[in-house]
Protein backbone atom coordinates (compact mmCIF):
# COMPACT_ATOMS: atom_id res chain seq x y z
CA UNK A 1 0.00 0.00 0.00
CA UNK A 2 2.82 2.41 0.80
CA UNK A 3 4.30 1.82 -2.65
CA UNK A 4 1.02 2.88 -4.32
CA UNK A 5 0.81 6.06 -2.24
CA UNK A 6 4.41 6.89 -3.06
CA UNK A 7 3.84 6.34 -6.79
CA UNK A 8 0.67 8.47 -6.72
CA UNK A 9 2.52 11.24 -4.91
CA UNK A 10 5.37 11.10 -7.43
CA UNK A 11 2.87 11.16 -10.30
CA UNK A 12 1.08 14.19 -8.85
CA UNK A 13 4.41 15.94 -8.34
CA UNK A 14 5.42 15.27 -11.96
CA UNK A 15 2.08 16.59 -13.26
CA UNK A 16 2.39 19.73 -11.12
CA UNK A 17 5.97 20.31 -12.31
CA UNK A 18 4.92 19.89 -15.95
CA UNK A 19 2.08 22.39 -15.45
CA UNK A 20 4.48 24.94 -13.96
CA UNK A 21 6.94 24.49 -16.82
CA UNK A 22 4.14 24.97 -19.36
CA UNK A 23 3.24 28.31 -17.75
CA UNK A 24 6.84 29.59 -17.65
CA UNK A 25 7.87 32.03 -20.39
CA UNK A 26 9.85 30.45 -23.20
CA UNK A 27 13.35 31.89 -23.56
CA UNK A 28 13.99 33.51 -26.94
CA UNK A 29 16.66 30.94 -27.81
CA UNK A 30 14.13 28.11 -27.42
CA UNK A 31 11.27 29.52 -29.50
CA UNK A 32 12.31 27.79 -32.70
CA UNK A 33 13.28 30.86 -34.74
CA UNK A 34 16.87 31.78 -34.11
CA UNK A 35 17.97 33.95 -36.95
CA UNK A 36 17.22 36.36 -39.71
CA UNK A 37 14.74 35.55 -42.48
CA UNK A 38 15.83 32.81 -44.88
CA UNK A 39 18.64 31.29 -42.81
CA UNK A 40 16.99 27.97 -42.08
CA UNK A 41 19.80 25.43 -42.22
CA UNK A 42 23.50 25.31 -41.46
CA UNK A 43 25.46 26.78 -44.35
CA UNK A 44 22.75 29.22 -45.47
CA UNK A 45 24.12 32.73 -46.14
CA UNK A 46 22.34 35.91 -47.24
CA UNK A 47 23.04 39.62 -47.43
CA UNK A 48 21.31 41.88 -44.92
CA UNK A 49 21.10 45.45 -43.71
CA UNK A 50 21.17 45.80 -39.93
CA UNK A 51 19.39 48.89 -38.60
CA UNK A 52 19.19 50.23 -35.06
CA UNK A 53 15.57 49.90 -33.99
CA UNK A 54 15.98 52.87 -31.59
CA UNK A 55 17.44 55.41 -34.07
CA UNK A 56 16.70 53.86 -37.50
CA UNK A 57 20.35 54.10 -38.54
CA UNK A 58 22.16 51.33 -40.40
CA UNK A 59 25.27 49.45 -39.29
CA UNK A 60 28.30 50.55 -41.23
CA UNK A 61 31.85 49.13 -41.39
CA UNK A 62 33.99 52.25 -40.88
CA UNK A 63 36.90 51.45 -43.16
CA UNK A 64 37.88 55.12 -43.15
CA UNK A 65 39.00 54.82 -39.50
CA UNK A 66 42.67 54.15 -38.78
CA UNK A 67 44.49 52.05 -36.23
CA UNK A 68 42.55 49.90 -33.79
CA UNK A 69 39.25 51.48 -34.89
CA UNK A 70 39.66 50.52 -38.56
CA UNK A 71 36.58 48.51 -39.53
CA UNK A 72 34.67 49.61 -36.41
CA UNK A 73 30.95 48.92 -36.76
CA UNK A 74 28.76 51.94 -36.07
CA UNK A 75 24.99 52.32 -36.34
CA UNK A 76 25.11 55.81 -37.83
CA UNK A 77 24.25 55.63 -41.52
CA UNK A 78 20.93 56.97 -42.79
CA UNK A 79 21.39 55.42 -46.24
CA UNK A 80 22.42 51.94 -47.34
CA UNK A 81 25.55 51.59 -49.46
CA UNK A 82 28.42 49.09 -49.75
CA UNK A 83 29.68 49.81 -46.20
CA UNK A 84 26.25 48.85 -44.80
CA UNK A 85 25.87 45.47 -46.51
CA UNK A 86 26.58 42.39 -44.35
CA UNK A 87 26.50 38.69 -45.14
CA UNK A 88 25.08 36.59 -42.31
CA UNK A 89 25.72 32.84 -42.37
CA UNK A 90 24.17 30.15 -40.20
CA UNK A 91 27.03 28.17 -38.63
CA UNK A 92 24.99 25.97 -36.28
CA UNK A 93 21.66 25.76 -34.50
CA UNK A 94 22.43 28.85 -32.40
CA UNK A 95 25.42 30.44 -34.12
CA UNK A 96 25.92 32.84 -37.00
CA UNK A 97 28.78 34.77 -38.52
CA UNK A 98 28.51 38.33 -39.81
CA UNK A 99 30.76 39.44 -42.68
CA UNK A 100 31.19 42.94 -44.08
CA UNK A 101 30.64 42.82 -47.83
CA UNK A 102 32.85 45.89 -48.31
CA UNK A 103 35.89 44.49 -46.47
CA UNK A 104 35.20 40.77 -47.00
CA UNK A 105 36.12 40.23 -43.34
CA UNK A 106 34.17 38.83 -40.40
CA UNK A 107 32.78 41.00 -37.64
CA UNK A 108 34.72 40.45 -34.42
CA UNK A 109 33.84 41.35 -30.82
CA UNK A 110 37.07 42.84 -29.46
CA UNK A 111 37.31 41.28 -26.00
CA UNK A 112 40.88 42.46 -25.42
CA UNK A 113 39.83 46.12 -25.63
CA UNK A 114 39.12 47.89 -22.34
CA UNK A 115 36.93 50.69 -21.03
CA UNK A 116 34.47 52.29 -23.44
CA UNK A 117 35.90 50.22 -26.33
CA UNK A 118 35.48 46.81 -24.64
CA UNK A 119 33.51 44.47 -26.89
CA UNK A 120 33.69 46.85 -29.89
CA UNK A 121 32.54 45.16 -33.09
CA UNK A 122 34.98 45.46 -36.01
CA UNK A 123 35.04 43.99 -39.50
CA UNK A 124 38.60 42.66 -39.44
CA UNK A 125 38.94 38.87 -39.22
CA UNK A 126 39.62 36.53 -42.13
CA UNK A 127 38.49 33.45 -40.18
CA UNK A 128 35.68 32.57 -37.76
CA UNK A 129 36.64 31.84 -34.16
CA UNK A 130 34.73 32.35 -30.90
CA UNK A 131 34.98 36.16 -31.17
CA UNK A 132 33.21 36.04 -34.56
CA UNK A 133 30.17 33.97 -33.50
CA UNK A 134 26.81 35.54 -32.74
CA UNK A 135 23.32 34.39 -31.86
CA UNK A 136 20.29 36.18 -33.30
CA UNK A 137 17.19 36.22 -31.10
CA UNK A 138 14.52 37.36 -33.54
CA UNK A 139 10.84 38.06 -32.97
CA UNK A 140 8.85 35.01 -34.01
CA UNK A 141 6.04 37.11 -35.45
CA UNK A 142 7.85 39.81 -37.39
CA UNK A 143 11.17 37.91 -37.89
CA UNK A 144 12.96 41.20 -38.48
CA UNK A 145 13.34 42.66 -34.98
CA UNK A 146 16.35 40.93 -33.43
CA UNK A 147 18.66 41.04 -30.47
CA UNK A 148 22.22 39.93 -31.21
CA UNK A 149 24.33 38.08 -28.66
CA UNK A 150 28.10 37.58 -28.77
CA UNK A 151 28.49 33.85 -28.16
CA UNK A 152 31.90 34.07 -26.47
CA UNK A 153 30.60 35.76 -23.31
CA UNK A 154 26.83 36.02 -23.86
CA UNK A 155 26.69 39.80 -23.89
CA UNK A 156 24.12 41.53 -26.06
CA UNK A 157 25.20 43.87 -28.83
CA UNK A 158 24.34 47.53 -28.27
CA UNK A 159 24.56 50.76 -30.29
CA UNK A 160 26.23 53.43 -28.14
CA UNK A 161 24.26 56.63 -28.73
CA UNK A 162 25.57 58.39 -25.62
CA UNK A 163 29.14 58.44 -27.00
CA UNK A 164 30.42 61.67 -28.56
CA UNK A 165 32.48 62.32 -31.68
CA UNK A 166 33.87 59.32 -33.58
CA UNK A 167 32.49 56.91 -30.98
CA UNK A 168 28.86 57.93 -31.55
CA UNK A 169 26.81 54.89 -32.54
CA UNK A 170 29.67 52.42 -31.90
CA UNK A 171 28.29 48.89 -31.90
CA UNK A 172 29.71 46.72 -29.14
CA UNK A 173 28.83 43.62 -27.16
CA UNK A 174 28.46 44.93 -23.63
CA UNK A 175 24.97 44.34 -22.21
CA UNK A 176 24.09 41.56 -19.79
CA UNK A 177 20.77 39.73 -20.43
CA UNK A 178 19.00 41.42 -17.49
CA UNK A 179 19.74 44.93 -18.85
CA UNK A 180 18.58 44.64 -22.48
CA UNK A 181 16.72 47.70 -23.79
CA UNK A 182 15.98 49.53 -27.04
CA UNK A 183 19.68 50.10 -27.86
CA UNK A 184 20.04 46.30 -28.12
CA UNK A 185 17.27 45.90 -30.72
CA UNK A 186 18.04 45.78 -34.42
CA UNK A 187 15.93 45.39 -37.55
CA UNK A 188 17.61 42.87 -39.86
CA UNK A 189 16.42 43.25 -43.48
CA UNK A 190 17.30 41.09 -46.49
CA UNK A 191 19.41 43.17 -48.89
Amino acid sequence: MNVRKTLRALGATAVAAAALLAMAPTPAHAEGYLGPIGLNKVGDCKFFLIESHAKHLYWSARIDNSGYKNGMITATSSAAGPWEKFKICKLGALTHSIMSDETNTYVTAEWDYTGADAGMLRARSTTVGNWEKFQFECDNIVKILCKIVAIDNYKYVSAEYDYAGGGYGMVRARTWPDSVGSWEEFDVYPY
